[in-house]
């Protein structure tokens, strides 16, 4: 009865100790997958910021290269018009 139980017993420390393994595996690719997110909102995030700034130095060069007078944005206008 005694090495039944012993052998039991080592079954179910493997497992346990094959579990353990396990979970700390998950954690670290959790871990990962986390530190991953994180760079990816960064390059999001400055990726927006610097979108944005292109776009109001795109709005400022169009605003300051509008037409002088209003013939002028006229003939520009029939110009785009065909």
């Amino acid at each position: 009865m005694k090495p039944f139980f012993f052998l039991v017993l080592v079954a179910l420390a493997g497992a346990v100790l094959a579990a353990l393994v396990w979970i700390v595996r998950l954690r670290k690719a959790l871990r990962q997958k986390q530190e991953e997110n994180q760079r990816l909102k960064r390059v999001l995030l400055l990726g927006s910021h610097s979108a944005q700034e292109d776009l109001s130095a795109l709005r400022k060069l169009r605003h300051e290269s509008a037409p002088l007078s209003a013939y002028d944005g006229y003939r520009h206008a029939a110009r785009r018009s065909g």
